[in-house]
């Protein structure tokens, strides 16, 4: 007999629900990471240079290819969708929900989730 405590023994339909909760949890905090660092790119902000580099390289009148500006920070919501795949890969290998396996999809779920959360919260501000 053992006395381990950390297996949790869910049928499959909670652990699918667990397992979304986590993503669910996670993506509200990654979509406030991802506004708190587009009020830090604001003129006078800490990472205000950030935003000045950016469209001195890559805005509409850089000689560069545009196509990273809006990736890169210039668009919060494209930048919110790379933000969240770098997150999301990192939570898989720093803090994965142990008792939960994860499916391929929760990866979209995710990032969709932060997109939506990153929506309300736009919203709510009329922007």
């Amino acid at each position: 007999m053992t006395t381990d405590t950390t297996v949790l023994l869910l049928p499959p339909c909670w652990a699918w629900l667990a397992s979304l909760a986590w993503v669910a949890g996670w993506a509200y905090a990654q979509a406030q990471l991802s506004y708190f660092l587009a009020q830090c790119q604001e003129p006078g902000q800490l990472l205000a240079f950030w935003r000045v580099w950016l469209d001195r390289n890559f805005g509409p009148a850089a000689p560069r290819p545009r196509w990273f500006y809006k990736p890169l920070g210039g668009c919060l919501l494209c930048f919110n969708v790379w933000l969240a795949a770098l997150v999301f890969g990192l939570l898989l290998v720093l803090a994965p929900p142990e008792p939960v396996r994860l499916w391929p999809l929760h990866g979209l779920a995710f990032v969709a989730c932060s997109n939506a959360w990153l929506r309300a919260r736009l919203a709510r501000m009329g922007l």
